[in-house]
């Protein structure tokens, strides 16, 4: 196997002509899990989960602090500003994380957390080596906006009969006919392996049902985390999931009510994202969270059968570690993306370069 990742390696090449920016950055904050989209009024808004910077044993993606935000560009993502609180439940303890959203037919947005209830420990009585809190998983929630995202709606749970408490990384996808559909994840008992679905909703997010199974974890022996589904000009959907190391992909062509069994791919990143080119080709973009860290891309030219992995690209490689990644991906005209992700640049022995920020790349696939 280690012969196999040294030559693999060899056949990446960077991406031509890569721009990076800088979205968003707060030394005093820390910032994952951010989510780029188009607003009605055609702005680009992040959405990211933002939390108080702290010393390198004390940070975590779980923090007592942690709350959803958005950050908006009027000129394609070139300069960004106009932060403001997407979602704040810290005075319940409850923390925010993952804070994808979509803008749907009818006008309005409709966005998707998950979320962890916060138990401090009475000060002097924490448990050795560890934060001074517990935590435990909540769910998903709903919320909606329906001005662009200057003011949005309380939390409201997503619960489906039959399934465990839920998460998912990526925002619904509407269909011609109005439904939602949302890839989630989840174990069903604690300890077991992670599963993901498909779940749907006739009402624009108001209730969700219908639960196709994309992988069963357990049956499979893996675990079936963040997947990711595309939904292609024909109908047919893709999903690929992160299990930890090489994504695997899951196959449905009749509208996601049923998938094929998910199997390994030869791509080895995660979480995904994967979207549609105008030349018909299938871009998979992917956090690379082993040295050289940073993000890489694959494309597909046979609508996702087959993967070019022996010309996978290199978008940058400049990070300190494997905490980064996440990318989300807009067209901004000419041919050209821009995908957007966290990013740190950590040395080790350096204590002022830990910070985690929002940061982007324009490239041309």
């Amino acid at each position: 196997m280690a012969r196999f990742l040294i030559a693999f390696a060899a056949f990446s090449v960077l991406a031509a002509d890569p721009e990076h920016i800088t979205v968003w950055r707060d030394e005093t904050m820390y910032y994952i899990c951010p989510w780029l989209s188009r607003l009605p009024n055609g702005d680009l808004a992040v959405t990211v989960r933002e939390a108080h910077r702290r010393r390198p044993d004390q940070m975590g993606h779980v923090d007592p602090t942690a709350r959803g935000v958005m950050i908006r560009s009027k000129d394609g993502g070139r300069t960004w500003g106009g932060k403001t609180v997407v979602d704040d439940e810290t005075y319940r303890f409850s923390q925010t994380e993952d804070v994808p959203w979509t803008p749907l037919s009818n006008g309005s947005l409709f966005l998707n957390l998950y979320a962890w209830t916060i138990s401090p420990y009475p000060m002097g009585a924490e448990p050795e080596g560890t934060r001074p809190y517990a935590w435990s998983f909540e769910g998903s929630y709903g919320m909606r906006s329906a001005d662009g995202g200057k003011t949005w709606s309380r939390r409201k749970p997503i619960r489906v009969d039959k399934l465990p408490r839920i998460g998912s990384r990526v925002p619904a996808t509407e269909l011609p006919d109005g439904e939602l559909v949302l890839p989630v994840y989840g174990s069903v008992r604690q300890g077991e392996e992670t599963s993901a679905w498909l779940i749907r909703s006739k009402d624009k997010g108001e209730t969700w049902g219908e639960v196709a199974l994309i992988g069963s974890g357990p049956a499979l022996g893996a675990r079936l985390d963040e997947p990711f589904v595309l939904r292609k000009k024909d109908g047919s959907m893709i999903a690929m999931i992160r299990t930890g190391g090489y994504l695997w992909q899951s196959d449905s062509r009749d509208n996601g009510r049923t998938w094929t069994t998910p199997a390994a791919t030869k791509i080895w990143g995660f979480p995904a994202f994967l979207k549609e080119l105008a030349d018909g080709r299938i871009l998979c973009i992917y956090g690379y969270r082993r040295a050289p860290f940073g993000l890489r891309w694959s494309t597909s030219s046979d609508g996702g059968r087959t993967w070019d992995v022996a010309n996978e690209k290199i978008l940058r490689d400049d990070g300190g570690n494997g905490d980064l990644g996440y990318p989300s991906v807009v067209d901004v005209g000419g041919g050209r993306l821009l995908v957007v992700y966290w990013m740190n640049h950590q040395k080790e022995g350096a204590p002022d370069s830990d910070v985690r920020y929002v940061a982007g790349t324009f490239f041309q696939p």
